[in-house]
């Protein structure tokens, strides 16, 4: 999954790829302008899922200006 979240420290989350989508060319995902709804910094957040149950994340800042 790619998550969006507001904040450097987010408590909710935006999904906005998820496992069930389609990797195209390895595009792994996109989401339009319009899903940052204010100013400042917002958090991208990966999960990838482990075939055992395992959970991994990543996370990266964008400042939004």
């Amino acid at each position: 999954e790619i998550q969006l979240g507001q904040g450097d420290n987010p408590t909710e989350w935006i999904k906005v790829f998820n496992e069930d989508d389609e990797i195209v060319d390895g595009l792994v995902g996109q989401f339009p302008a319009s899903v940052f709804t204010a100013v400042g910094t917002w958090t991208v957040r990966l999960v990838v899922k482990h075939d055992d149950g395992r959970i991994k994340e990543a996370r990266g800042s964008i400042d939004v200006g």
